[in-house]
């Protein structure tokens, strides 16, 4: 009877640990681990440091794009103005990845002037709000040429 038992047990233990572990694994796996070809993030770019008004020039400003859950992507804008051109670093899978966007006074922009850096080319269509700290963004990873 005790081995029965202890059976019992060890078999419902593991009925309850299959049940918790469907429940929680599209939870799981709703955070991807990389950006992906194909596949459009939209976030909001936030400052990682502060940003007193709009109209001062900044050089290498780090920010940060949240696309999903605890998932942030960092990259760097230099030569900020108004009426400069932004140039915007990726990181993907250790690789830095250059955009050109259009100029900061635009209201709304679409931006399809990419440039490769060797693994992939990304598309950007950023909407420029007041701020830099309330830009939208959204990302495109499509398939480039090595360059």
């Amino acid at each position: 009877m005790t081995k029965k038992k202890s059976t019992l047990i060890i078999t419902g233990i593991l009925l309850v640990a299959i049940v918790l572990l469907l429940i929680f694994s599209p939870i799981l796996k709703s955070k991807p681990d990389k950006i992906e070809p194909g596949v459009t993030y939209q976030g909001t770019i936030t400052a990682k440091d502060p940003i007193d008004s709009f109209d001062k020039y900044y050089r290498r400003h780090t920010y940060s794009l949240t696309v999903a859950v605890d998932t942030t992507y960092e990259f760097e804008v230099s030569s900020l103005s108004d009426n400069s051109i932004i140039l915007v670093f990726e990181y993907y899978e250790g690789k830095r990845i250059h955009i050109l966007s259009a100029p900061a006074n635009h209201s709304r922009t679409t931006d399809h002037h990419f440039v490769s850096a060797g693994l992939k080319i990304i598309w950007v269509e950023a909407l420029y709000n007041e701020c830099p700290a309330d830009y939208s963004l959204r990302v495109t990873l499509i398939e480039g040429e090595d360059s």
